[in-house]
């Protein structure tokens, strides 16, 4: 009982800083860009805070529109191409990246991010697949193999590394999500 009122406080409290992250991100208005370097990234428009990193090596990195990237934050284009929607929100340091594979080579595997996710402070994420509307705790981390299709919440400190579809309005949470 007392873990199921912990995942209820957990979501509430969750889409309650949702709800507050979104209503800054309205303050913003970003343009939809494909960021290949830093200069044009610059030319075409592309805001980030101070500090954030947004680097694509030899593959391209597609930012929508109203896309608020915070101090510290790092996307990194690794193994290949990233894609991140619109409307999201990528807080003091988290990473997304599109990590080399085990093998040390190069894939032409893409990361897609959809639209209205939140990446809360220093959560990583190197999945390959993110649907619309998820929230990433502070802390969490979401590995290559897993995939977030729409509505879910993985909570703070949440590890998971096991390749695994979380089905649609799934809570992730507790000390053992691998």
């Amino acid at each position: 009982m007392a873990s199921v009122v912990t995942a209820v406080v957990l979501f509430v409290v969750t889409i309650l800083n949702a709800t507050l992250l979104m209503s800054r991100l309205q303050l913003y208005n970003k343009l939809s860009v494909t960021a290949t370097s830093s200069t044009t990234a610059n030319r075409l428009g592309l805001k980030t805070a101070s500090g954030a990193v947004v680097s694509s090596g030899h593959y391209p990195i597609i930012i929508g529109s109203n896309t608020l990237i915070h101090t510290g934050a790092a996307i990194i284009a690794e193994a290949g191409p990233i894609t991140i929607g619109t409307n999201n929100i990528i807080e003091e340091r988290a990473v997304i990246i599109n990590r080399m594979p085990r093998g040390g080579t190069p894939s032409s595997a893409r990361v897609i991010i959809g639209n209205n996710n939140i990446f809360n402070v220093d959560s990583h994420s190197e999945a390959l697949k993110i649907g619309n509307n998820n929230i990433l705790g502070p802390k969490s981390f979401v590995g290559r193999e897993v995939e977030l299709t729409h509505n879910c919440i993985v909570g703070p400190s949440c590890v998971m590394t096991c390749p695994e579809l979380i089905s649609p309005n799934s809570v992730v949470c507790g000390h053992q999500c691998t």
